[in-house]
């Protein structure tokens, strides 16, 4: 820990909105400032929590299956882009409406193949009957 985080005055008045920083850019959550700034919390104290902060390593990882995030992610869309998470929607349902015309398309082209075969394969078998009657 650097000299000047040892000198820090955390009896500082800290404006509870606002991320702490310390002399050394540690970043420390808003929750932990009425602690950091209570004067009854001796410095070496306050010392000790925040190299215990520092040495918490914390991992998140989410994941999501499916055309649209869950709800949290959404907000977070439309905090960035105006009508983010509306978009999103909309996109996934012209997204689900053109896959379902593709697969009304496909089953139809599908079963008209199917006729054609069975129209072909019934002339075929007309064709194959009328040569082997006329040749006997």
């Amino acid at each position: 820990m650097s000299d000047e985080l040892k000198e820090h005055n955390f009896n500082d008045k800290v404006d509870n909105n606002k991320e702490f920083n310390t002399p050394d850019g540690i970043i420390i959550p808003k929750k932990l400032k009425p602690i950091l700034s209570d004067p009854e919390i001796s410095n070496e104290k306050k010392k000790t929590i925040i190299k215990a902060i520092i040495s918490i390593t914390f991992r998140s990882d989410s994941s999501f299956s499916g055309p649209i995030p869950p709800p949290e992610i959404l907000k977070g869309y439309n905090e960035v882009v105006k009508n983010g998470g509306e978009r999103i929607v909309a996109m996934a349902e012209k997204q689900s409406n053109h896959r379902m015309q593709l697969d009304d398309y496909v089953i139809r082209e599908e079963l008209k193949q199917s006729r054609m075969g069975q129209i072909f394969g019934f002339n075929w078998n007309g064709t194959c009957s009328n040569t082997c009657n006329s040749l006997t």
